[in-house]
């Protein structure tokens, strides 16, 4: 299985000399099986770029599995840019959670309507199909999928894909229940539990760390995570590696590897924990075949 980060950055998209590493489009993920099914996790403003790329490759049709996590603008404002949707012959299908009222189509029928867009989804040349979820496995092709609710503001989703012999779960955007920085020794919430349950045994966990711990304070309740929490539960779950990602607007290339190199400080003396890396826009990885990291390989 194959994984591309088109889109790393949380909330709104951040262009300048500052985020070159890391990138600047908001969350959008590319994930290949060795079959050649294609998974698009979210659809920031990552997907522009996603898109343009598989139009060039010039396959006669074009098709794929869009799963949303979330109808916040940066997990979604790509939809209206990306290319293939305006293709005819394509077939596209759209999972995500429903809003409190109204189907999943509807709230993305808003943004592509008047006054905020000038092309409706009436007239993207593509089939698209919409498929609203809750909680629960399901198979796509060849991949089994599952979904749990997370702590976030509205109704949010993350969701575990299992093929080709290995796991990848996608957390974007969750808050810690109990502690946002755990150590080894303290208990966990019962319902953080769950979360790290989901992650168990996961080849590659993508997970939002958005804050550093002077800026939750002030911020809890907006529904994100710190790497500490990430890194602690992965390393209880087993996880083999880890991609810090969903990075604050506010965070530049030398701060977003400055706060890197202190959680891998923070953990260095654990026995072991899962490779841990930032998520960069145009990164491409092999899931299943990086092994887990030690202190004495960072």
């Amino acid at each position: 299985m194959w994984v591309r980060f088109w889109g790393t950055r949380g909330s709104i998209p951040t262009t300048g000399s500052q985020t070159l590493r890391y990138g600047g489009n908001t969350t959008c993920v590319e994930l290949r099986t060795d079959a050649g099914e294609l998974f698009i996790l979210d659809f920031g403003s990552g997907a522009r770029q996603l898109g343009l790329h598989l139009m060039e490759a010039g396959s006669p049709t074009q098709q794929g599995h869009i799963l949303i996590t979330h109808l916040h603008w940066d997990h979604i404002q790509g939809m209206p840019f990306f290319t293939p949707l305006y293709a005819r012959g394509g077939v596209w299908n759209i999972y995500g959670p429903a809003p409190t009222e109204g189907t999943l189509r509807d709230a993305l029928a808003v943004q592509m309507s008047a006054p905020f867009f000038p092309v409706t989804l009436e007239q993207l040349g593509a089939e698209i199909h919409f498929h609203d979820l809750d909680e629960g496995v399901f198979k796509i092709g060849g991949v089994s999928v599952s979904t749990k609710w997370l702590n976030h503001p509205g109704p949010t989703l993350g969701y575990r894909l299992e093929a080709d012999g290995v796991a990848v779960v996608y957390i974007c955007d969750h808050e810690p229940y109990g502690l946002a920085t755990p150590s080894a020794v303290e208990e966990i919430d019962p319902r953080d539990q769950r979360h790290m349950a989901f992650m168990e045994g996961a080849d590659l966990v993508i997970h939002d760390a958005q804050y550093i711990a002077r800026d939750y304070a002030e911020k809890r309740g907006w529904g994100h995570s710190l790497g500490d929490y990430v890194v602690e539960l992965c390393c209880r779950a087993g996880v083999r590696q880890v991609a810090l990602t969903h990075h604050d607007p506010t965070r530049t290339d030398p701060m977003i590897e400055a706060s890197l190199r202190d959680l891998r400080l923070a953990f260095m003396d654990r026995k072991s924990v899962p490779d841990v890396i930032a998520a960069a826009e145009g990164e491409r990885l092999r899931v299943g075949t990086v092994g887990t990291k030690h202190q004495e390989d960072w």
